[in-house]
Parts: C-alpha cells; sequence; structure tokens
C-alpha cells in the first residue's frame, strides 16, 4: 500500500531446502509397446507413509519394496505430487 492507499498485486516466493531421504527406484517398461525394454527411475521420499500400488491391488510403503516387486505405474513427464502434475526442478549437491 502506498501513501495514497492505493494496492497492487505482487508476487511472493519462497524456497524452502529440507533434508529428506529420498529412494531412487528404478524400473524397465516397454515404452509404446516398442517391445524394447526401457530403464526409467523414479524418485520418492523414504517413509512409511508413501504409497504404490502393487499389481495385486494392495498399497505397500515403498519402505518395504523388495528388489523384484510389481507395481502399477504411468509413464508421464515432470513431477507429481499427490497425483497432481506440479512444475519442479531438482538440484544435486
Amino acid at each position: 500500500m502506498n501513501a495514497e492507499g492505493a494496492l497492487r498485486p505482487v508476487t511472493l516466493g519462497r524456497i524452502k531446502i529440507e533434508l529428506r531421504p529420498m529412494l531412487m527406484i528404478s524400473l524397465t517398461h516397454d515404452k509404446n509397446n516398442e517391445r524394447k525394454p526401457y530403464l526409467s527411475h523414479i524418485h520418492m521420499q523414504q517413509a512409511e507413509t508413501v504409497r504404490l500400488v502393487a499389481a495385486s491391488r494392495k498399497a505397500p510403503s515403498v519402505t518395504d519394496l523388495r528388489l523384484g516387486d510389481k507395481v502399477l505405474g504411468m509413464l508421464d513427464d515432470g513431477a507429481r505430487h499427490i497425483g497432481v502434475a506440479v512444475s519442479s526442478t531438482m538440484e544435486e549437491r
């Protein structure tokens, strides 16, 4: 607000840096049914409350996953938070 009481919109940004344990889950898939295995990776927070959907329709925690476990997924570009697409960047240090 200025001296005359006029308001104007502004953009407010915030950067939040947290240290959280993460898991890199590697997977193979047949992209676009090309019958050629592709290797991909997904990064997820290592926490009991973070879950995936298994082929059995159960919801195992990422902390319970073992080599060879099969889970359902969707190939997509970009990042998601609770299933909603979000813009994001990652900085490795």
